[in-house]
């Protein structure tokens, strides 16, 4: 069995507004919060089997429309969302290259079919974010680099 940290910083754009984030390794939840209301630094120990696919994932939800303030041309004077940073796997900072390997998927909070897009730390519409990797982690890294 492989050991390994993952660590990131849980922020919002707006801390009034209630988001919920879930994290998932493989499926399973590993770390929830019913409202993301202040910024926190996650730490959480995942246990793997050697040459395994691995998969995490994030969720936003509770996303609601007035979350989200526009001006008379339509472009956001204020948004509420969700930002990780400082992602790092197995004490490695992943910078971009977590961008390279997430798939966002979400669907404008119900204003367009489910469609997948870029992740950029920056979850603005409840949907979920999949990070796919193998382990040892550190394996990975050194073969993703």
């Amino acid at each position: 069995m492989h050991k390994f940290p993952i660590s990131f910083r849980l922020s919002s754009t707006d801390f009034s507004a209630p988001l919920m984030f879930n994290l998932y390794h493989n499926q399973q939840l590993i770390y929830s919060v019913d409202h993301v209301c202040e910024s926190t630094d996650i730490n959480i120990m995942l246990y793997t089997y050697e040459n395994q696919s691995q998969e995490l994932s994030w969720v936003m939800a509770g996303k609601k429309h007035e979350h989200t303030k526009l001006d008379k041309n339509g472009k956001i004077l204020r948004d509420a969302a969700l930002i990780t940073e400082n992602f790092k796997l197995d004490n490695f900072e992943l910078g971009h290259k977590l961008i390279d390997h997430c798939v966002y998927c979400h669907d404008n909070n119900g204003n367009t079919e489910i469609s997948q897009n870029t992740y950029d730390h920056y979850m603005g519409c409840n949907g979920q974010v999949f990070f796919s990797f193998s382990s040892p982690a550190y394996i990975w890294i050194l073969k993703n680099w």
